[in-house]
């Protein structure tokens, strides 16, 4: 009886001790710190997905989703973006318009090239070279994975552990810094991290200051890139996604769906004449969404008008744009009618716009004659009126 009972204390102090362990554990923030910066450590090289939605109407330019690859490279130097190698490409949010996006630095080079208008190649970069596109490259890239201090806090106080909590579907520590501090003017201001570090791998997959909210998924871990990889001659961003269902993934998360079937609606065009959903059945119609506050919008209707002109005599084609969001009621009336565009014109069609569920531009619908989404698309790309062409040929045979 005695060594029975002295066998189950035995067992409850053991139980009680092991408990006491793993509580000191998970609520120990060094620990904590200690072990997913030597898991940080280990990594050869990270390809991760990340997403990142704006909290505040501030910070909507940077909503985006990309695939960003790391590779370290301990004698490179560091212009800002870590110690290593370093690639990313997807698409931003700006202003309900949708650039792709492509950056690099592979030590010897530095580019960035935003949608199809915009590229800037810095060779033998450094910290100095790049200031002023850093902001919009560290925004993509702002888990810890090269840095020398990865979990630097922005408060003097370090980090506070919040507990575990789910995130991505995963359990997670959560940990936390903050530094609150005075405006000149006597306003109290905030400044916050927090980070997610995976239970189960030590790695961070999830990071939340004031103003946004970043996700990773993990793709691939300490494979072995050639620097070739990093090069710079392939950076055509007509290449960056060809993958129809990252980009609908890439589209869901920016809040961009399309509709498969036309929506009632009804407006007049700049002429007065009556437009109607339900008259356009038995006709292909091609929709453009845009505005004269959209260069890529602007850029596209000259091709536009082509197409126009190549069917202007066609009764079963109808081409047809949708301009909104503008300062002033005439603005895109004008713009219209300035360049001399003469396809139809729907001016201040917000209400349109609302129905079809537009959240960037330009967007464009073909729609067949019974009414169905035959082509989707957002933002121009140059020489698309080959494509149009082969899209409504196959639909009016």
């Amino acid at each position: 009886m005695i060594s029975s009972l002295y066998f189950r204390l035995i067992v409850l102090f053991f139980l009680v001790l092991n408990f006491s362990s793993f509580a000191q554990d998970i609520n120990s923030i060094d620990k904590i710190l200690i072990e997913s910066k030597r898991a940080i450590s280990k990594l050869k090289s990270v390809k991760y997905k990340v997403t990142q939605k704006g909290l505040t109407d501030h910070s909507a330019y940077f909503e985006f989703e990309a695939v960003v690859i790391q590779q370290k490279k301990e004698v490179i130097k560091d212009v800002g973006l870590g110690m290593g190698y370093l690639k990313a490409f997807g698409q931003c949010k700006q202003k309900n318009t949708i650039e792709k996006f492509r950056f690099l630095y592979n030590g010897d080079v530095f580019v960035l090239k935003k949608g199809d208008s915009y590229e800037k190649t810095v060779s033998n970069p450094s910290i100095k070279s790049v200031p002023n596109l850093l902001h919009f490259l560290t925004q993509v890239r702002t888990m810890p994975f090269l840095n020398k201090n990865p979990y630097k806090p922005v408060g003097p106080d370090g980090y506070t552990f919040l507990g575990i909590e789910e995130q991505n579907g995963e359990l997670c520590y959560k940990i936390f810094s903050e530094l609150v501090g005075k405006t000149p003017k006597g306003h109290t201001v905030k400044i916050s991290k927090t980070y997610w570090i995976n239970k189960k791998t030590l790695l961070p997959i999830a990071y939340k200051d004031e103003n946004h909210l970043k996700e990773i998924q993990i793709l691939e871990i300490n494979k072995n890139y050639p620097k070739e990889v990093f090069s710079h001659k392939n950076i055509d961003t007509s290449k960056i996604i060809d993958d129809g269902e990252v980009l609908d993934s890439i589209n869901k998360t920016l809040g961009i769906h399309k509709l498969s079937v036309m929506p009632q609606w009804h407006a007049k065009d700049q002429n007065g004449k009556l437009w109607e959903s339900k008259s356009l059945k038995n006709k292909v119609v091609f929709i453009d969404f845009w505005g004269t506050w959209c260069s890529p919008c602007k850029k596209a209707m000259p091709e536009i008008e082509q197409l126009y002109q190549y069917y202007k005599n066609n009764k079963q084609v109808v081409i047809l744009g949708i301009s909104a969001n503008e300062k002033t009621k005439n603005a895109a009336s004008l713009y219209f009618k300035k360049n001399g565009f003469s396809y139809a014109h729907i001016p201040n069609g917000d209400t349109i716009v609302k129905t079809f569920g537009v959240m960037a531009y330009p967007t464009i619908y073909i729609i067949d004659k019974m009414g169905n989404t035959k082509h989707f698309e957002i933002d121009y790309k140059p020489n698309s009126l080959k494509k149009w062409k082969a899209v409504i040929n196959q639909l009016i045979q």
